[in-house]
């Protein structure tokens, strides 16, 4: 009676040995498989880092924001970073940047897996007043022409919350704005821009 209990644990603890076995074969295969599907959507799909810059014509400030995608698909939050250019601390510290109860923001450049030449129309606005890369040349104008500063950065501020941005890169990179001499030959650079930009 006794070896016939003995076999009976016996057996019972070999077939909760096997069935352990099976759900942790189970388990293992699972996640491998995940894995394997995970690594070859890392190498097949568009997957990797995503980053964005904006720009915001109410505040007049920026924000980068980057995150991870896996086939397209995102798969980490966003990190969210507001900050100012050279310039734009500039205009809000002399006066020129009003509230305007918006929170606008508009696609300037991004890079994503997969994709080339990403940017938005805002873009050729920032490269005219030097956004990202330190130029600083139009604060420097502005500090030796207040007078001009004062007649150009508001109209320049108006086209931005218009979305005209075209017309803010032809006043800064085509009429020779920083060669003018007078608030009148200022604007007159302002009206060739409105006439021109979008032609």
């Amino acid at each position: 009676m006794v070896v016939i209990s003995e076999l009976c644990l016996e057996n019972f603890s070999q077939e909760k040995q096997i069935q352990f076995g099976f759900i942790f074969a189970k388990v293992v295969l699972t996640f491998g498989i995940a894995a394997a599907i995970i690594a070859l959507g890392w190498f097949v799909g568009p997957s990797g880092r995503v980053t964005v810059t904006e720009f915001s014509p109410d505040s007049i400030s920026h924000r980068t924001f980057t995150y991870y995608q896996w086939c397209g698909i995102q798969c980490t939050p966003r990190e969210k970073n507001v900050w100012q250019s050279d310039f734009d601390a500039y205009l809000h510290e002399s006066g020129y940047v009003g509230p305007t109860g918006n929170d606008r923001w508009h696609f300037i450049k991004g890079f994503a897996p997969g994709i080339r030449g990403w940017h938005g129309p805002a873009k050729q606005m920032c490269k005219a007043t030097g956004c990202w890369n330190g130029d600083d040349r139009w604060v420097r104008w502005s500090h030796a022409n207040p007078e001009l500063a004062d007649v150009v950065w508001p109209q320049v501020i108006s086209w931005a919350r218009q979305e005209n941005y075209n017309e803010i890169a032809y006043l800064l990179w085509i009429t020779d704005l920083e060669n003018a001499t007078s608030t009148e030959e200022a604007d007159s650079k302002i009206l060739l821009s409105i006439e021109n930009a979008n032609l």
